[in-house]
């Protein structure tokens, strides 16, 4: 193992005790395992940004600085675990979650899957065109920008739309840069999501529970949903909308704990867990924004309508969905506006007819096993699952299942039809407003796993009465990951730009774009021109034109970057930088630059012109 596999190992292991240790702690209040883990990993993940928000105030966003927050949450949960003197009892039901051969079988399959994962981030970045153009640019921004006030903060500021486009969303990214920076690997940001990815499994294998599943089966149903092409393509990104997901079914749960009519079943934890997940899901993608402000509202009327003695926990509610939304705060106070840099929605009937044809036609269309043609990661759905999910539900339908009806009757109340209608209602404006792409599928998946979960849940307690059906099932489900996985990591391309030995021998930035490796090694000499020298470089940001490759290797580079030419110009006439890039402009168009004291070194269509200080 090389260091730098076991450096990140060890972070996540940290990072690991901390949830296990909060989980520990509340688990004698929350009696439910899965529950209090997943609302564990909640309050760590709202810590990390509160603590990578007050270090970047002070321009200590550092290795150091995360190890000292790692350091000091444990310390604090250790002392109070001190003062604990009898041990926790699980319930029959959390023995039977971790005990029945079924949750045996898919624990280790997740754990199988988990590692191919983690090794594949060892060795790869993400290679979408989001991340190489906007999401690795930022945060080699954030985390190695060491000009003038911004050194090592999460307040930089760049005047461009290129640089903010998505910025928004970035509780995703900010846990690829607690990776990052903890490690003090670029690599180490690759990492994020695979971490996301496991406790996704967790939660919709609690998610499904509440939908009334049994819990020999709960990690099962998990995995099914885990493992579906849309979530593995993303935990291969650095994308924020596999954070989204997660969070998104997490709130949801916790929400019905909340609303359910039988008081017993809840308490003041599923309130507050409730609020942070909310806070973390709007934060990781501006798409669930709308849905998370309504329920925000119904949950400050149902939660402490009538309650006394709640400051405490109305401030934690607040604090933590305000954590959460972190970046619209910031861009109030930064640009005045809190959506600065969003794209602007563009409401048509064409849109519905669009996306939903595009729901069903990717979420329904089988892969190609036989195929090795290149795979784009964020273009899948459900892959193998989705035909027999439908077929599995309407079978459920087709018996006629009162577990339906039973969970809507203990459940049945004025918040929780709000609860339908908001889910509905966010669903519906995302039809509306989000125009349809190949890659649109992921936009809906906070809406649709639910619907998924349910989905799988509902039909299970037909197959009790004979015991061979429920493991014929559960081989069945077994082949449906195994294919899906298949599918996913075995593809030349987004996911596994080069093979592994490849990987192993090139440099940094050959393998953030190993994808797209013309932006480097192939970009005209690049390579060649003296960017692994330049101290300075002024940049012209355009959206879709990537600007990672003049960071150079090992961060030696300093960028600024400009919107227009006119600001170009300007900065260029002070004489202070060695490296000057502008996109290419349209082919067609003619185009003249002329840069007193700079010379044109290099013409690459269709990205840059390129021009050095004539010393």
């Amino acid at each position: 193992m090389s260091q730098f596999a076991a450096m990140l190992l060890l972070v996540f292991f940290f990072k690991l005790l901390a949830i296990g240790l909060c989980a520990r702690l509340i688990i004698k209040k929350y009696p439910d395992i899965l529950a209090s883990l997943l609302g564990s990993w909640l309050v760590i993940q709202c810590f990390f940004i509160a603590w990578m928000l007050l270090l970047s105030a002070f321009h200590s966003l550092s290795a150091g600085g995360i190890w000292l927050g790692m350091f000091l949450v444990n310390f604090v949960f250790v002392l109070f675990l001190a003062r604990e003197t009898k041990a926790p009892t699980l319930s029959i039901t959390d023995w039977k979650l971790f005990l029945s051969p079924t949750n045996s079988i898919a624990f280790l399959t997740m754990v199988a899957i988990f590692s191919i994962l983690t090794y594949r981030s060892i060795y790869f970045f993400d290679q979408t065109l989001d991340g190489v153009i906007y999401g690795l640019t930022r945060l080699e921004f954030y985390a190695y920008y060491e000009f003038y006030a911004y050194y090592k903060t999460l307040f930089t500021v760049q005047p461009t739309q290129a640089f903010n486009l998505f910025s928004n969303e970035w509780n995703g990214e900010l846990n690829g840069l607690f990776y990052q920076l903890a490690v003090d690997n670029d690599q180490a940001v690759s990492f994020g999501n695979v971490e996301i990815w496991l406790f996704c499994i967790l939660g919709y294998s609690w998610l499904s529970g509440l939908f009334g599943l049994p819990a020999r089966f709960r990690v099962v149903a998990g995995l099914l949903l885990g493992s579906t092409p849309v979530l593995l393509g993303l935990a291969m990104t650095i994308n924020g909308d596999l954070l989204a997901i997660m969070s998104f079914a997490i709130a949801l749960g916790f929400t019905l704990r909340v609303l359910t009519i039988n008081n017993k079943l809840h308490n003041e934890l599923d309130l507050l867990f409730a609020f942070t997940a909310l806070g973390i899901a709007s934060g990781a993608k501006i798409t669930v924004l709308p849905y998370v402000i309504l329920m925000a509202i119904l949950l400050l009327w149902v939660g402490f309508r009538g309650r006394k003695d709640t400051f405490w926990l109305f401030s934690g509610c607040i604090l933590s969905l305000a954590t959460g939304n972190s970046r619209y705060i910031i861009n109030l106070f930064i640009y005045g506006n809190p959506f600065k840099h969003v794209e602007s929605a563009v409401p048509s009937v064409s849109n519905v007819i669009n996306n939903l044809n595009g729901i069903v036609k990717t979420g329904l269309s089988l892969p190609d096993l036989s195929s090795q043609e290149t795979a784009w990661i964020l273009t899948y759905g459900l892959g193998f699952l989705g035909i027999p999910m439908l077929t599995w539900f309407g079978y459920g339908l087709w018996r006629k299942n009162k577990n339906l009806l039973h969970f809507l009757k203990t459940r049945l109340s004025l918040p929780f039809i709000l609860t339908l209608f908001f889910l509905g209602l966010g669903f519906s404006l995302l039809l509306l407003t989000l125009p349809s792409s190949s890659w649109s599928f992921r936009y809906f998946c906070p809406y649709l796993m639910l619907f998924a979960t349910f989905m799988l849940a509902y039909p299970y307690r037909h197959f009790f009465l004979k015991k061979y059906n429920a493991y014929g099932l559960a081989i069945f489900s077994v082949l449906i990951v195994a294919a899906n996985v298949y599918f996913m990591l075995s593809k030349i391309g987004e996911g596994f730009p080069v093979p592994f030995k490849v990987a192993m021998a090139q440099s940094e930035m050959e393998r953030k774009l190993a994808f797209h490796p013309y932006l480097w090694t192939g970009a005209n000499g690049l390579k060649g021109l003296g960017l692994e020298k330049s101290d300075r470089t002024l940049i012209l940001s355009k959206l879709n034109f990537p600007i990672l490759p003049f960071f150079g290797e090992d961060h030696r580079n300093r960028i600024e970057l400009v919107d227009n030419l006119t600001s170009l110009k300007e900065r260029a006439a002070t004489n202070q930088y060695q490296i000057i890039a502008v996109p290419y402009p349209d082919p067609h168009v003619s185009f003249k630059l002329n840069l007193p004291g700079y010379k044109q070194i290099a013409s690459y269509q269709p990205f840059w012109i390129v021009f050095s200080h004539d010393k």
